[in-house]
């Protein structure tokens, strides 16, 4: 950073006090001449008389006294108000993440158990039965069959 700013500032004097290796790489001609004496009085004409309003206005303690306070700028929005917005958003996404989970393992358990008691070990299914009994659902379930289709 300290090489960045020392090389900006060497940039400045160097283009301020030889300006026409600036103007050489301008893609079009330049005609003017910076170090005029019109130019440079009426430059020390400006500077003078803004450190003169400046001085007296010090002098006769006009200048408006320096008010502690903090400057709103646009950084203000991506270091307090969006950190604070992204954590709002995070902890809406974590709560719905959290309740979608709660709500999906409940509905899972509950699948699991009726499985369980419809063909788990203890089931009715899943008894031994007797050929004739197995062959009575069976006609039973073909009779509801046939009535279903009739109707």
């Amino acid at each position: 950073m300290l090489l960045a700013m020392g090389l900006a500032a060497f940039l400045c004097i160097f283009i301020g006090v030889y300006p026409k290796a600036l103007y050489d790489i301008l893609p079009f001609p330049v005609d003017y001449v910076p170090y005029t004496t019109a130019h440079v009085i009426t430059q020390l004409q400006l500077l003078m008389f803004s450190a003169l309003a400046f001085t007296v206005l010090m002098l006769y303690k006009i200048y408006p006294p320096e008010l502690k306070s903090t400057n709103l700028d646009t950084d203000w929005i991506y270091r307090r108000f969006l950190p604070c917005v992204f954590r709002g958003i995070g902890r809406v996404i974590g709560w719905a993440d959290r309740t979608i989970r709660t709500e999906s393992m409940t509905i899972l358990n509950e699948l699991i158990a009726m499985i369980e008691r419809q063909h788990g070990n203890k089931s009715t299914l899943s008894r031994n039965m007797h050929a004739g009994t197995m062959a009575l659902i069976v006609l039973s379930v073909l009779f509801l069959f046939v009535i279903v289709m009739m109707i």
